[in-house]
């Protein structure tokens, strides 16, 4: 039920993202911590897009058994920003206690996000997901990024400037434009909670320009 919940979710997302075309390339990931993933090329969903999958993280420090999402073309190694974004509920305490973590790896075979999640933060209606690892990665990128957000979040929206985790370089002579949605928690099921949840996100870009989560460089 809850990936199905997550599924429609992602789906209305996309209404949200049909702004007006631009010289670049938008590129938009959705993914949650449940192993459901959509992507948006100038606001139109591309599917189908490949699913979540648990594997080895091969950044520093990585797990054996990490939920990853693929983002980019895994021949060019230099067409996205390694480093870690991390998500904590106060600023002062993200060097020790992080509820999420978006680390994303730019390694050859392997350039995607994988999503390390706190089972010590556990989300209403969500028991587990597979995101969820009995620990924080052993190291760190020094590329590193740190995200204050509340207890009644659903959802972070993420665009990364030059430089930063997650940018995605220009590539044979075309520019682009990344932002990624993570979707931090699915509400319990029941029609009226999805539509609120969607209508929610349908008001992203809005709800981000009035609020920024608080942030600082690692």
């Amino acid at each position: 039920m809850l990936r199905s919940a997550a599924a429609l979710i992602l789906w209305l997302a996309a209404l949200s993202l049909n702004a007006p075309a631009q010289a670049s390339e938008r590129l938009h990931w959705t993914f949650d911590s449940h192993g459901t993933a959509a992507f948006f090329l100038q606001g139109e969903l591309q599917d189908p897009y490949p699913q979540g999958m648990v594997g080895p993280d091969p950044g520093p420090g990585g797990l054996g058994a990490v939920l990853s999402y693929f983002i980019a073309n895994a021949s060019d190694p230099a067409l996205m920003v390694a480093g870690d974004v991390q998500l904590c509920l106060s600023l002062a305490l993200c060097d020790v206690s992080s509820t999420d973590i978006l680390r994303f790896n730019s390694a050859p075979g392997a350039q995607g996000v994988f999503v390390y999640s706190s089972p010590f933060f556990p989300r209403i209606g969500e028991p587990g997901s597979l995101a969820d690892t009995p620990s924080s990665p052993l190291d760190f990128y020094a590329n590193r990024l740190f995200f204050e957000i509340t207890a009644d979040d659903t959802t972070f929206f993420y665009k990364p400037e030059p430089g930063q985790p997650g940018y995605i370089n220009a590539f044979d002579g075309r520019a682009f434009e990344a932002s990624y949605t993570y979707v931090t928690r699915i509400p319990e099921p029941g029609t009226a909670l999805l539509v609120a949840s969607a209508l929610a996100m349908l008001g992203l870009a809005g709800a981000r320009g009035a609020r920024r989560p608080r942030a600082r460089a690692g």
